[in-house]
């Protein structure tokens, strides 16, 4: 694919989206991006980068998770009790998600190969190789650790495709059954009863961050409902106060750390009543505003270097980090590997301080994953879909 044909593709995608939900999709990839650069940039430049303040970048996978449920349901929901629709949804899930994830696993294979002290020393076992290129649940996180949301994501796009296939009596006693259970051992756990499942199946489908995907389906339910809605026109001023209100919220989570509380605790799932609900209000309130945009086709004409038309080409920037926050989020704890080593061994951290180093390190980081992207991730794409879709 040629530059001005994947310039003609992007813009075609962005036509008439939800691009402030692009814009948050790429936020999320970043926040993950700068937890795990927080603790590279510790080992190899030695420097404690904003004093720990990005240990929040965790939940950058909540709002995944939130995001994933409500992009699910809103493009989807049409297709709800219609078993035709079956096999076009599995398919388009499984292009979406697995050939760029098996290009990146591979090329981290090599590295296990040739330096075995680099991992567990069980990369390329049967054991660990099945679970990890097939996305389910292993004894142990798949080779690409990142790997472990997606098991999360294909067990959600499992049971949203029962709504699919099944009529609602079916699909509901399941879906029901599922929340209950989640449910049941969330609360067990959060009062500190700890209940031991030792199936790891049992574990995946249970997992309180499952309840994420739920949210975002409930969010999008709620945009469906309204955006045709008067509620647009008189409650708007409440929308944007919902907008700052959560991200106010996630901004000021940085610093619980410093009052010993810890939002991160997997096992009790405090985490998903905090950034799940809370990125369930920013996803509903940031839709929203974007369908009112559309609705009132907002034009700004923007001069050269005015205000709006940097405005403009940033918030495009962002957008298209939205598209490529994917190929981001596979490729970062590679590329922060590797591009930290290098930068350590040409002294970088020393000629340009480790604080300035971190940032270059991590805008490198970022400008991997669009090139993956672009080059990589959305010709593949395009040509399956063209493949196998039509």
């Amino acid at each position: 694919m040629t530059l001005k044909e994947t310039t003609s593709t992007l813009k075609n995608k962005f036509t008439n989206k939800l691009n402030s939900l692009q814009i948050l999709r790429a936020l999320a990839a970043i926040l993950v991006l700068l937890v795990h650069g927080t603790g590279v940039v510790k080992q190899v430049f030695n420097e404690t980068y904003l004093n720990q303040y990005f240990v929040m970048g965790n939940c950058g996978v909540d709002v995944f998770f939130v995001l994933s449920g409500f992009i699910i349901f809103y493009t989807n929901y049409k297709l709800i009790g219609n078993p035709a629709s079956f096999w076009g949804f599995i398919k388009k899930r499984f292009i979406r998600i697995y050939p760029i994830y098996w290009i990146v696993t591979l090329a981290i294979l090599p590295a296990y190969l040739f330096f075995r002290s680099l991992g567990q020393g069980d990369e390329l076992s049967v054991n660990v190789l099945i679970p990890s290129f097939l996305l389910i649940p292993g004894y142990r996180s798949p080779i690409l650790v990142s790997g472990w949301t997606l098991i999360h994501e294909l067990l959600f796009y499992l049971l949203f495709s029962t709504i699919i296939l099944f009529k609602p009596k079916v699909y509901k006693t399941i879906i029901l059954g599922w929340i209950i259970s989640i449910v049941i051992l969330f609360f067990i756990n959060f009062f500190t009863i700890n209940v031991e499942l030792n199936n790891r199946y049992l574990l995946l489908l249970t997992h309180p961050q499952n309840m994420e995907f739920l949210m975002g389906c409930v969010a999008a339910w709620i945009v469906v409902k309204v955006k045709n809605k008067s509620f647009l026109k008189h409650h708007i001023y409440y929308v944007k106060l919902s907008v700052i209100l959560s991200i106010l919220l996630i901004i000021l989570s940085g610093f619980t750390p410093l009052i010993n509380l810890d939002l991160f605790n997997l096992r009790t799932g405090i985490h998903v009543l905090f950034y799940g609900l809370s990125a369930t209000i920013l996803v509903i309130s940031l839709a929203l505003l974007d369908l009112r945009k559309q609705n009132h086709h907002d034009n700004v004409i923007a001069t050269p270097f005015s205000i709006d038309y940097l405005t403009k080409h940033i918030t495009s920037f962002m957008i298209l980090l939205g598209e490529a926050s994917y190929s981001i989020y596979l490729l970062h704890g590679l590329a922060l590997s590797c591009l930290s080593k290098i930068m350590a061994a040409l002294k970088l951290d020393r000629l340009l301080g480790s604080f300035t180093s971190s940032n270059l390190l991590f805008c490198l980081v970022i400008l991997s994953g669009l090139l993956l992207y672009l080059y990589l991730e959305l010709p593949l794409l395009n040509w399956m879909r063209r493949r196998f879709l039509h």
